[in-house]
């Protein structure tokens, strides 16, 4: 994130909300009385504290971001998706875990202590957008992005989230008059001003719904969705908190660390949220943990193999078929693809590596050379049996396996399949024996018989 797109992103949202509050004084919803104005000086500050930090937080986040991606971290990360699908994906997803993070602020008391600060608001408009407590915008934060590294987004996508989020939250909270039937139409697909408004009743099952941040489909996929013809009726703000005292922004910001006794569901929750953090930190760290997606091209290059991808099991397997040699079984010569095909399978693991397992096709020649490329490059022999009876040449099966970064093992497959190539040259048949004189028929190590044996 350059600083020309730090100024940039700051002139759009002052413009923004100067656009939007000198509209709410053209066409409000509601009027403004004297003594709501005063929450003027406290929003002002709430917001320039939250401007700050998001800049702050959005650089270091980038930072990150591309790191993860650079190492192949994240579910979608090293994958070819087309840039408007990978917006798409990123937006749908890093909004559900917005959602998920404002629901939780209304369910686990330590959240709600924090999020109160927002909707203790008796007016909103919208300088009510950024009313947050700095606790706040660490957790939003921590949220947006542990989704964002989880499925390794690229920055960019992540920083036209953000920024696409907090103009939105200008609006809908914006003391703007929206027309009914429009505002209910838009309300299908987004988060308009009368759907937020709602959330922001007095009213605690009003205010325990309509947590969506951009989209409106996860409040009706999760049935927490309630009209927007109600934004006219609500009453703002949160029973104890009207005096100017409580308004000032000192108490504001000390507001998160008083204890709260009000009752309902939202200020005691169940603990259905533990279970919920405990899944959304597992499915991350999961993500994260799966290490980086495979580089199929860079395989097939360094290999000089063709390979297939399977998208169920994540495995990139290539295959050499022995073409350059007849195997007789029983005096019939087997075609090459009923089992005399060598293959490696390619996945990815953590810690930056990935694995590889597979069979290579021998004549009995080129045991011993291959299994010592083999080593030589780090990879683990496991096995070496046949399959056949009667086969002329005798044809083994070595079984391989390793665990290092993608390239390693490419080069140690391509060591061996160059192995046999260079063994084959000097013939498409290996020789009889191993080239030296036959053992004497008896040596030093030869047993004696003793005449009680013959007795």
């Amino acid at each position: 994130m350059t600083a020309d797109t730090v100024l940039g992103n700051v002139a759009a949202l002052s413009t923004a909300m100067a656009a939007l509050a000198i509209l709410e004084s053209v066409t409000p919803f509601r009027p403004k009385d004297a003594w709501r104005r005063g929450h003027l000086a406290a929003n002002l500050g709430l917001n320039a504290s939250t401007v700050a930090l998001n800049l702050v937080l959005g650089i270091g986040g980038a930072i990150v971001s591309e790191a993860l991606r650079g190492h192949g971290l994240g579910l979608l990360a090293g994958r070819a998706i087309p840039a408007l699908a990978l917006v798409v994906v990123g937006i749908v997803c890093l909004d559900l875990a917005t959602y998920l993070a404002h629901w939780l602020m209304h369910r686990v008391p330590a959240f709600w202590r924090v999020h109160r600060v927002h909707h203790s608001d008796p007016l909103v408009d919208v300088t009510t957008a950024y009313r947050q407590h700095p606790l706040e915008g660490l957790i939003r934060f921590a949220f947006i992005m542990a989704a964002a590294w989880a499925l390794g987004l690229p920055a960019a996508v992540v920083a036209l989230y953000r920024l696409v989020s907090a103009l939105n939250a200008l609006l809908e909270h914006a003391n703007v008059k929206l027309w009914q039937p429009l505002d209910g139409l838009l309300s299908l697909a987004l988060v308009t001003p009368n759907m937020h408004k709602v959330h922001h009743s007095r009213a605690q099952r009003e205010t325990d719904s309509n947590y969506g941040n951009i989209l409106s489909m996860f409040d009706r996929l999760f049935r927490t969705f309630t009209p927007t013809v109600r934004a006219p009726h609500v009453e703002y703000g949160l029973d104890g908190y009207d005096t100017v005292d409580a308004q000032r922004f000192a108490s504001l910001m000390a507001l998160p660390f008083e204890t709260v006794a009000a009752a309902g569901s939202s200020r005691h929750p169940g603990r259905k949220w533990t279970a919920t953090l405990v899944l959304l930190a597992a499915s991350c760290g999961t993500a994260l943990a799966q290490g980086p997606k495979l580089d199929t091209a860079r395989i097939q290059e360094i290999t000089g193999l063709q390979g297939a991808f399977n998208e169920e099991e994540g495995v990139f397997k290539v295959t050499s078929p022995r073409i350059d040699t007849t195997v007789l079984v029983d005096g019939w010569a087997m075609p090459p693809f009923m089992g005399l095909t060598s293959w490696a399978s390619f996945q990815s693991g953590a810690g930056g590596k990935a694995m590889v397992m597979g069979d290579l096709v021998l004549l009995q020649d080129e045991v011993n050379p291959v299994m010592s490329a083999l080593l030589d490059a780090g990879l683990e022999v496991t096995a070496l049996h046949n399959h056949f009876f009667f086969d002329d040449p005798k044809v083994y099966f070595m079984h391989i396996g390793g665990e290092a970064p993608v390239e390693q093992l490419s080069r140690g497959v391509r060591r061996a399949l160059d192995t046999v190539k260079e063994i084959r040259a000097k013939g498409s048949n290996p020789p009889s024996g191993f080239g030296t004189p036959p053992l004497p028929a008896t040596s030093a190590v030869t047993g004696k018989r003793s005449k009680r044996h013959w007795a």
